[in-house]
């Protein structure tokens, strides 16, 4: 998928949960579109160190939002809605 983005010039916005499997196949740095990049806190210390090699080497305007107290599966309490927040935010500010 995110290799298409990447192709496509109609995608607006990305929002990734764990890019780091996808990003692997793509070169960050050929990503153009916004790019929101979504992590727990208690994420893995490697994925959450991926993550912000990731973001340095996005061109373009992006976000690493890093949910305090959340796991990977944003299962503590508030964790999901603070991601559903900052999502629904993402797609507003970017979306034609």
């Amino acid at each position: 998928a995110l290799a298409h983005a990447c192709e496509d010039p109609r995608v607006e916005c990305l929002a990734l949960r764990a890019p780091a499997a996808d990003v692997h196949a793509v070169d960050a740095s050929a990503i153009a579109a916004p790019t929101l990049i979504v992590q727990g806190l208690l994420d893995p210390a490697g994925t959450r160190e991926r993550n912000l090699r990731i973001a340095a080497a996005l061109p373009c305007e992006h976000k690493l939002l890093t949910v305090a107290g959340s796991g990977p599966r944003f299962q503590e309490n508030g964790a999901f809605d603070v991601v559903l927040a900052e999502t629904v935010d993402w797609f507003r500010r970017h979306l034609r």
